[in-house]
């Protein structure tokens, strides 16, 4: 084939060991062909198929190994990917990540045909073949460093030692970077210790073979993804899946330097170790407030105990409680989410829910579990210390979270509030909290059950009474409710709240708490996703009805929160 008829692209290529087939992935479309040759030196080409690689490459590097396995370089990225071509009756032209290599302007690569492939100084797992754990497989493999180690012991091999045949039980073992201190249960959390050695900071990630189908998902049973751990213990929190098969299975773990490790394949520097671990079969039954897939609406004034604007936009999220329980009937936990609707407030504010007559100690505090913005708050104390019912704390001050405007019209540190200023995306704060029991309750509180906003410690809250700095004193719930043992009574019946409080009464219907002298409160809960009213607009004009509906009780009025109802130019959207 002379250069005037070559459609192709290529930087190298490769002949097939043994049978001298000429293979080559091409640059543009990254496909795969295969080379032909006549008795008269002619030479024509044809597709295999796609590799599944994409982008913009150059495979400057090309060469097969004794067993016809291909590997190819990206002189972009270094990064070196293995297409099975052992059959050539059967071509397989998908590429798979192999390995990371350096990345230059200019590559090329070649090795002998007929020399094996062999590891020096390199950590393998030894779990079953089937979860690609030998060399043969594209298994994971680390090239072994002082660094970036799990525990205190690394051993290497030539190859992996497969169980039943690995190192476990004759005295190398040297899987002890984690430590399980809780069982794994369908649908629960369960709690680990990892354990970095080494002198420096790493990624670690996890896999479990929730299916037992023998390999590792990518996509489904990566329980930990790119942890940044330093050397030392970490407590490391994960869902165990409601679907995960009882039983015997696996578990992997790898550390390196960089994000993005798979389950397989080689990188520099790390460790990886396989456990064989256990699911316990437990049946668990949901109960959602307000329902399956919908949100409850929490607005706040927190001015209290003056109204101020009185716009009910300073705190705004959307909230879920799930409700888990047993194969008995008791709870096991609850699961309480949501999500940061508008923040309308000057002052900071704090976020979190009581769970009225059950006591802290009831929590089983070690596998309690906060994710924010779908990350994982492995530090984080949920439980407040210091009180007498089970505290969760969401967030201690929600301000954080707020982005800057973006939009013009809008002023200070506020979101979502402003009217025609809706270009500042939602979602910038999500939740969920996972409070589990020690021992199953055989009922809870009403729900909602008891979520309020408080002052954090030594931020400004007004100047409106004597203590500008109030903390965790400043508590403002839904009307009704309770306050926790943190909280100062002294605010009751003072400016504009004319609520007579008394603990012998909370919680219960008597309970009287964050009401003004017409009943309205400083806290609501709208079973619906609610429109609150744009910045500095009284929720009375917002939504008229709200008053005959707090005069009367609650008896008239009862759908005065539904947009009909509401004066549309007072809303915010």
């Amino acid at each position: 084939m002379t250069s005037s008829g070559a459609t192709l692209q290529l930087t190298d290529f490769a002949f097939y060991p043994e049978t001298g087939d000429l293979f080559a992935v091409e640059n543009t479309n990254n496909n795969l062909y295969r080379f032909s040759f006549d008795g008269a030196g002619n030479a024509s080409f044809s597709l295999v198929g796609s590799t599944g690689l994409s982008g913009t490459t150059t495979f400057g590097a090309q060469y097969f190994d004794k067993s016809g396995f291909m590997y190819i370089s990206n002189n972009g990225d270094g990064i070196i990917y293995r297409i099975d071509l052992r059959d050539l009756s059967d071509l397989k032209p998908s590429a798979e990540f192999f390995a990371q290599g350096p990345s230059s302007n200019q590559n090329d690569g070649a090795r002998c045909a007929s020399a094996p492939v062999v590891a020096s100084n390199t950590d393998f797992g030894d779990a079953p073949d089937s979860y690609k754990t030998s060399l043969t497989e594209n298994g994971p493999r680390h090239f072994v460093g002082p660094n970036f180690i799990l525990g205190s012991i690394v051993d290497t091999e030539g190859e992996a030692l497969v169980s039943p045949s690995s190192d476990d039980n004759d005295g190398s073992d040297d899987e002890d970077g984690i430590t399980f201190n809780s069982e794994l249960k369908q649908g629960s959390d369960a709690l680990i210790q990892i354990t970095v050695g080494g002198g420096a900071n790493g990624y670690v990630s996890g896999w479990f073979d929730w299916n037992q189908n023998g390999k590792f998902d990518q996509e489904s049973e990566q329980a930990i993804v790119d942890e940044w751990l330093a050397p030392g213990p970490h407590s490391i929190k994960f869902r165990v899946p409601e679907t995960a098969v009882a039983g015997s299975t696996w578990a992997r773990f790898r550390i390196g330097r960089d994000t993005g490790l798979k389950s397989f394949g080689g990188v520099t520097d790390g460790e990886v170790e396989d456990y064989s671990v256990t699911i316990e079969e437990q049946t668990l039954t949901h109960s959602y407030y307000p329902g399956e897939g919908e949100w409850a609406t929490l607005a706040y004034e927190d001015n209290w105990p003056n109204k101020g604007d009185f716009d009910f936009n300073d705190v705004v999220l959307y909230y879920r409680v799930d409700t888990v329980s047993n194969s008995d009937g008791n709870i096991v936990r609850y699961d309480i989410s949501g999500k940061l609707q508008a923040y309308g407030a000057s002052f900071s504010n704090g976020f979190a829910v009581q769970l009225d007559e059950i006591p802290r100690g009831a929590v089983d505090e070690a596998l309690t579990k906060l994710v924010v913005s779908d990350k994982t708050q492995h530090s984080a104390n949920v439980l407040e210390a210091g009180q007498t019912n089970a505290v969760a704390i969401i967030s201690s001050n929600l301000k954080d979270a707020i982005p800057a405007p973006t939009c013009s019209g809008s002023s200070g540190t506020y979101y979502r509030v402003w009217r025609g200023c809706n270009d500042d995306a939602a979602d910038q704060f999500t939740f969920e909290v996972s409070i589990p029991f020690t021992t199953p309750l055989a009922s809870g509180p009403e729900m909602p059950l008891n979520p309020f906003i408080f002052a954090p410690e030594g931020r400004y809250h007004g100047s409106s009474f004597s203590e500008e700095f109030p903390g965790r004193d400043l508590e403002i719930h839904l009307k009704g409710d309770c306050l926790t043992s943190l909280a100062s009574e002294s605010f009751f019946s003072t400016q504009e709240d004319t609520s007579s409080y008394s603990v012998a009464n909370c919680p219960g219907p008597n309970c009287d708490s964050y009401r003004t002298s017409n009943g309205t409160p400083w806290g609501l809960v709208i079973e619906d996703n609610w429109m609150h009213p744009s910045e500095r607009i009284n929720i009375l004009t917002a939504y008229p009805e709200l008053e005959g509906y707090a005069t009367s009780g609650g008896s008239s009025n009862q759908n005065w929160f539904i947009r009909s109802k509401a004066v549309e130019a007072k809303l915010f959207e």
